[in-house]
């Protein structure tokens, strides 16, 4: 059997146990299953640094947490650096969710693994789409270093690195309550001893004396080496710890508005700090070789999108910069669907058809886009490029169905083909050897309950 035969029989056998945890949540909770068909409705935000699903760790089911998530969680304040990328998969997914969701919890988590930390210890290359974020690191780590040498912790790595974590934390926290006129929860998670770090407030000095009461242990972390990259849209409904039945730390997950990742060469003529592109240097340092990009019916994120390129009418500061960068594709399928005529319904309104090809050709882009990239360093570093290695599925909501996607496809092959997509995860065979999906253990419901309670 071929490596790219064997990394999709993998997949299949995820997506098996991942349709058949589904069902256990959908038939214990009536109502989330409810939620997932007709509308998300999700109790909190999480932001996060990619290096752990926290949908995962915590054990959330699909649609009760709205989820953005790039390397390295670096927020810039808007009012400072103006019209920059850096800032727009945060605060685009916060004004969103706070806006048109409703949520008020906001939960941040900063994971020891990163960020940056590998890079100031010279453990990996610094490439051109991380070094944009230095300028930011180092005034944190400035801070960091001198608080550490108050406390007399300069010679302790681990705890240098801990202090490092929250000081970013403390940060971000700053700049995102000023941002959603809501209080941030901050937690740090150590993936080597599996402790999670909650605190509802305070500033560096104040997290870093917090008492043992805010640390929840034995979190039943992943130890191996890293599954893929994963590039998802920042709804829960759609996020791969689901999808792939994965435990927390097994892939990078890049959780953004409609799953969106432009051409990078933009990203680096132009030095932009793109958190989506960090993620995915930071993962190819690490021997990340494959990804996976999965899109889904009911995307907010293009619905928006296409809204604003059929009305011209903004969705709103920060989302229309983030679902921007993939305007070209919705030109794309405008034309076309003016030329076969389904551009509107009886009613002229946009039809379903242009948001569902739209949703399709977005997640093909984006993963044209990383194949790019991936092939490009294979290239420059003497190493073989195996097809097959960069993956573009699309999740039907309303079916809990994930289907597959020919990154290369045209676009009326990709409309036609809509209707009769090839499912990845109706075999039984495989459930079957693979056995009964994983659940989660006792310690991160504990975790979920505090969190719950603090945010």
């Amino acid at each position: 059997m071929s490596t790219k035969e064997d990394h999709t029989v993998s997949l299949k056998v995820r997506l098996a146990q991942g349709v058949a945890q589904h069902r256990l949540w959908n038939k214990d909770h009536q109502e989330l299953h409810d939620a997932a068909r007709n509308g998300q409705k999700p109790s909190m935000i999480i932001y996060h640094n990619g290096a752990v699903d926290p949908a995962a760790l915590l054990n959330l089911p699909p649609g009760t947490a709205f989820c953005v998530g790039a390397f390295p969680l670096i927020l810039r304040d808007p009012d400072e650096i103006g019209d920059c990328a850096s800032i727009y998969p945060f605060l685009a997914a916060a004004s969103y969710a706070t806006q048109n969701l409703g949520v008020e919890k906001h939960v941040m988590v900063i994971t020891s693994n990163g960020p940056l930390s590998a890079y100031m210890r010279g453990e990996h290359q610094m490439g051109p789409l991380m070094a944009p974020w230095m300028d930011v690191w180092g005034s944190v780590v400035k801070e960091a270093e001198a608080f550490a040498a108050q406390v007399g912790m300069n010679d302790d790595v681990e705890e240098k690195n801990r202090i490092i974590a929250l000081a970013l934390l403390g940060r971000n926290a700053k700049i995102l309550e000023e941002v959603v006129g809501k209080k941030v929860t901050r937690c740090y998670l150590d993936m080597e001893s599996g402790v999670l770090e909650v605190h509802s407030h305070g500033d560096l000095a104040e997290m870093w004396r917090s008492s043992s009461e805010k640390r929840i242990g034995n979190l039943d972390l992943y130890k191996g080496p890293l599954q893929a990259l994963a590039c998802s849209c920042c709804d829960s409904r759609a996020g791969h710890g689901h999808l792939y039945c994965a435990q927390p730390g097994e892939f990078l997950d890049a959780n953004v508005i409609a799953a969106i990742v432009p051409p990078y060469k933009d990203i680096v003529a132009n030095k932009i700090p793109h958190p989506v592109w960090a993620l995915t240097e930071h993962a190819h340092s690490l021997g990340v070789r494959e990804a996976v990009v999965t899109g889904h019916s009911q995307c907010g994120g293009i619905k928006a999108l296409v809204d604003w390129k059929a009305s011209g009418q903004s969705p709103g500061k920060y989302l229309d910069a983030w679902v921007g960068q993939a305007a070209g594709v919705v030109d794309e399928v405008f034309d076309y669907a003016r030329k076969e005529g389904f551009l509107t319904d009886d009613k002229g309104n946009i039809s379903d058809k242009v948001y569902r090809l739209t949703e399709m050709r977005v997640t093909q882009w984006s993963a044209r886009n990383l194949e790019e990239y991936f092939k490009d360093r294979a290239n420059e570093l003497g190493e073989t490029y195996e097809d097959g290695k960069i993956l573009a599925h699309y999740l039907k909501i309303e079916e809990r169905e994930v289907y597959v996607l020919d990154l290369h496809a045209g676009i009326e092959e990709t409309f036609k083909g809509m209707q009769s997509l090839e499912t990845l995860q109706s075999s039984a065979q495989l459930l079957d050897a693979e056995g009964a999906p994983r659940l989660p253990n006792g310690q991160r419901q504990k975790a979920k309950r505090m969190i719950r309670g603090l945010a």
